[in-house]
């Protein structure tokens, strides 16, 4: 018996993005999209021992199908032909819940892309882990891995150091898996938010303290994951490419919702890069990143707050026995003051203005800069001599 296409149940998510990648043997570029690399399985091959029961190992998987499945040096690995292997749509919860457009972000890509040259050059790669599912191959850690190794095979390279580890563990104990497999791109926090929910809400069906008392965190940190996955994937991104904390994310989607939370990161992105785009020779790109002074209000200095205290001390005794018989349904009130507490309050709101005056000439001085920048590139564009974005490139940041 074969395994036929219908074996590995493999679905295909429509993708938002295709990819660029090089092939070297016509010298020209051709978009390759991930939905189209792992919807590539070859299912020609055997998934019945010889005494027809169903393969349910690796081991026994390699004494039926030689010609793609090799023993290794390394113990209990195989070498095994990546076009044999299926990856699960919505498995792997570092996806985000974006399917396979979540290997299409820029920093997943690249890490991909990376770890294809390492197959091509026949580099030492960590075996990935699978599972024997009816004498199918089914990946359980190493996603990257093994579209790296597809999509290598799909450029014209012969991959033969696709290494094979099993797995027996259960639904928990693959999520489990999934959390402490950090080597080479490391989990995100929404990848985590992922296996935490799924662990507490679905196939584990776990409390949060349980979870807690097991990964070594407090519950309220559990909690905090699981908030961001139900956040758009707009702004899943964002954490994911590192511009910006889950934690500050989740504060400003409390202030803000959601969609202008989004609306305002994408402004504040574009004016770090119109920064960058206009910087001088020898100056040091700013990080595309977005920090908590971008979106909260300045703190009161605390000379300024200690003030505020004390002369609120002065007063405050001599306010509250005047209020003290006013009836609840009373709306106006006349109160004496003497002439200490109102020079205090004098005194106060003079230096609440000063700080309120030194804020509204920093973000004018700021807003001026970015003018002069945008002022700068477009004169540069007309004359060839400007320092814009084709002469200095902005790094982003890694997955957080």
């Amino acid at each position: 018996m074969t395994a036929s296409s219908g074996s590995s149940g493999t679905q295909v998510e429509d993708t938002e993005a295709n990819s660029e990648t090089h092939s070297e043997n016509d010298g020209a570029f051709v978009m390759v999209a991930v939905a189209d690399i792992v919807s590539s399985v070859d299912t020609n091959y055997k998934t019945e021992t010889a005494s027809g029961k169903i393969i349910q190992s690796l081991r026994d998987f390699r004494k039926r199908n030689h010609d793609i499945c090799q023993s290794s040096d390394e113990n209990a690995a195989f070498f095994v032909d990546p076009n044999f292997v299926t990856l699960e749509p919505g498995f792997n919860a570092r996806e985000m819940g974006m399917g396979w457009a979540y290997y299409e972000l820029p920093e997943v890509r690249a890490h991909i892309e990376n770890i294809k040259n390492a197959f091509i050059n026949g580099e030492y790669v960590d075996p990935i882990k699978v599972k024997v599912l009816d004498g199918v191959l089914i990946v359980r850690q190493g996603h990257c891995r093994t579209i790296a190794a597809k999509l290598a095979q799909s450029e014209g390279h012969t991959v033969i150091n696709f290494l094979c580890v099993e797995t027996k563990n259960d639904e928990v104990g693959d999520e489990l898996q999934t959390l402490d497999g950090n080597k080479g791109l490391a989990l995100s926090p929404v990848a985590i938010g992922e296996s935490y929910r799924r662990l507490t809400q679905g196939l584990g069906g776990w409390s949060p303290e349980l979870l807690a008392q097991k990964q070594g965190v407090s519950v309220v940190t559990v909690n905090t994951y699981i908030r961001l996955t139900e956040l758009s994937f707009e702004l899943k991104k964002f954490i994911h490419a590192g511009v910006i904390s889950h934690g500050q994310m989740l504060d400003m989607v409390s202030e803000m919702g959601q969609k202008e939370t989004a609306r305002f990161i994408t402004e504040r992105l574009a004016e770090l890069q119109a920064q960058n785009d206009g910087i001088k020779l020898g100056q040091k790109p700013k990080k595309l990143r977005i920090t908590a002074s971008a979106y909260k209000a300045p703190p009161v200095p605390p000379k300024l707050a200690t003030k505020a205290v004390e002369g609120l001390k002065c007063f405050a005794p001599s306010l509250l026995e005047q209020l003290t018989e006013i009836p609840d349904e009373q709306t106006e009130v006349t109160v004496k003051l003497d002439r200490n507490a109102i020079e205090t309050l004098k005194m106060l709101q003079a230096e609440i203005k000063d700080f309120e005056d030194r804020q509204i000439r920093k973000m004018n001085k700021r807003n001026a800069k970015l003018a002069n920048n945008s002022a700068d590139d477009n004169a540069g564009s007309d004359d060839g001599a400007g320092a814009g974005a084709d002469q200095f490139q902005v790094q982003d940041q890694d997955a957080a």
